[in-house]
């Protein structure tokens, strides 16, 4: 009966062991750039001008720093962009320049809420839940057509934000940017 059950615990630690590494393995394959099967020659457009990002004349419902907050979208979308290597030239521009093979980017915040850290820490989950809305706009610079439109909308979970003490809402407009930026490589490719 004793070897029995050492065989058993060593099988079960065996498998345990199995599963801790293949989760590792797993995790390692999620970070990994999910467009690495790509290659310039799967896209249509060689490059892209980021026109920078505004926000809607309305207004939006936070005031503490709006066209900061953009502005880390903006370049959390270039930087995953550039990141991508699929295009040749990344750059910012204030106003859109013709060329071909070349795709304009036009982002407009139309809706935006962060959870401060002083909130999140005093009402936790009950401060609610941090958002943000950019309408982008893909024009062919050739032609000077429109390729696609669409709203960009992320937000975070309440519960997350007041484990994390404001970390997940901080961490909102790098993510709007990275779903732009897969926005912009999805709708590029051929």
């Amino acid at each position: 009966m004793r070897n029995s059950a050492r065989l058993s615990m060593v099988v079960v630690g065996i498998l345990s062991v199995l599963l801790v590494v293949s989760a590792c393995h797993r995790n390692e394959e999620v970070k990994t750039n999910p467009y690495e099967r790509l290659s310039k020659a799967d896209m249509k457009y060689k490059n892209v001008q980021l026109v920078n990002f505004f926000i809607t004349p309305r207004g939006v419902q936070e005031t503490d720093n709006p066209k900061g907050v953009l502005a880390d979208a903006q370049s959390s979308c270039a930087a995953e962009l550039m990141k991508s290597n699929l295009f040749e030239n990344v750059k910012y521009v204030s106003t859109a320049e013709r060329s071909d093979s070349t795709l304009i980017v036009q982002g407009e915040l139309t809706q935006m809420r962060i959870v401060g850290t002083g909130a999140r820490i005093w009402l936790g989950d009950m401060a609610g839940r941090s958002e943000m809305t950019v309408h982008v706009k893909l024009i062919d610079a050739a032609s000077g057509n429109l390729v696609s439109e669409r709203d960009i909308r992320e937000d975070t979970n309440p519960f997350a934000g007041a484990y994390s003490a404001g970390a997940t809402d901080k961490m909102l407009p790098l993510q709007v940017g990275g779903l732009i930026a897969g926005y912009i490589i999805d709708t590029s490719r051929k």
